[in-house]
């Protein structure tokens, strides 16, 4: 395909979404180094691409492009860019729906990094494809997120994140607790949570449970300065959510908690991720109605599951 002058990439999706398309995102880029990529995403989403180079811009879910675009690939349909493309009669789209609709038929669909392959294989033939794309990390997020580390005096640490999008998807708070008290006596390890706004009452909370002096980055930097952060942790520990599949993307040792996802599918890939996951007969599901609330599949995570996947990572990475 001739090099169009403008492509709309589109993906209305959450930060985790957002992370498993930057390798079809970030070859697009490479594969099209003279064309204008305009990236129109959900704002938190967006954030995650502010050090990306070879964007020509960004715009976030709300405001619509302006111009002409030789090209669209929409990594996830909503209405708006549905209608969008309607009015402005894009020459040439490409959609993660009608892909994922060819894998249903076929009876599988495979993890959500291929699949956001298979929306573009056809604009890549021919073209280097990157199996991997870490997150571009800006010197100064990176120099805010050591600001705080030199500030607390904070060298050896474990990150821990309580939240999720969803409730279902959320393990409990006395685990994390527990999680914490062990991550500190028998690692040697500090420890700082992290989180949104949303998760500082529940952060506060653990903490005045615990014996000893712990942290909290809610309010000390935006996404990509946690993602700095996390980068110089030792451990990340958390649910299925966007900050696990950023300590995932990023290389750092990880256990993710999963619950009601298909982790088979939205799950982290990284070599130094370890998943631990109960799955039951009624997985997936739409992870907001559960069949067995007062045992849901998250609440069946032990804290020592959680500690011999610790142990195994923190061996390996030569962390003990």
């Amino acid at each position: 395909m001739v090099n169009p002058q403008r492509i709309l990439i589109h993906r209305a999706d959450e930060i985790g979404d957002m992370v498993l398309t930057l390798p079809a995102l970030r070859s697009i880029i490479q594969a099209y180094p003279n064309s204008e990529i305009v990236v129109w995403a959900k704002k938190p989403a967006l954030a995650l691409l502010e050090g990306e180079s070879g964007i020509f811009q960004r715009i976030s879910d709300g405001l619509e492009p302006e111009g002409n675009f030789g090209i669209m690939i929409d990594f996830r349909e909503s209405k708006q860019s549905v209608d969008w493309a309607k009015k402005h009669r894009i020459g040439y789209r490409v959609n993660r729906g009608s892909v994922r609709w060819k894998n249903k038929n076929a009876g599988k669909h495979p993890h959500e990094i291929a699949t956001n392959f298979q929306v573009v294989e056809h604009l890549l033939a021919g073209k280097h494809r990157l199996e991997t794309a870490p997150i571009a990390i800006p010197h100064r997020k990176q120099n805010q997120a050591d600001l705080f580390l030199q500030r607390l005096a904070i060298e050896r640490f474990g990150v821990i994140h309580i939240g999720a999008g969803k409730l279902l998807k959320r393990w409990s708070l006395d685990g994390f607790q527990s999680l914490a008290e062990l991550m500190k006596s028998k690692y040697g390890l500090d420890v700082v949570f992290v989180g949104a706004e949303e998760d500082r009452k529940h952060v506060e909370r653990i903490q005045k449970k615990l014996t000893f002096t712990s942290f909290s980055f809610i309010g000390e930097g935006d996404l990509l300065s946690y993602a700095g952060l996390v980068h110089r942790s030792q451990i990340f520990v958390g649910n299925d959510s966007g900050p696990m599949h950023i300590a995932d993307n990023l290389q750092v040792p990880c256990v993710a908690l999963f619950g009601p996802s298909e982790k088979e599918v939205f799950g982290p890939t990284s070599p130094n991720t370890r998943i631990i996951h109960h799955k039951l007969d009624c997985n997936p599901c739409d992870e907001v109605h559960c069949i067995t609330p007062d045992f849901p599949c998250i609440a069946r995570i032990t804290l020592a599951e959680i500690d011999a996947e610790m142990n195994f990572l923190m061996n390996n990475n030569g962390v003990h």
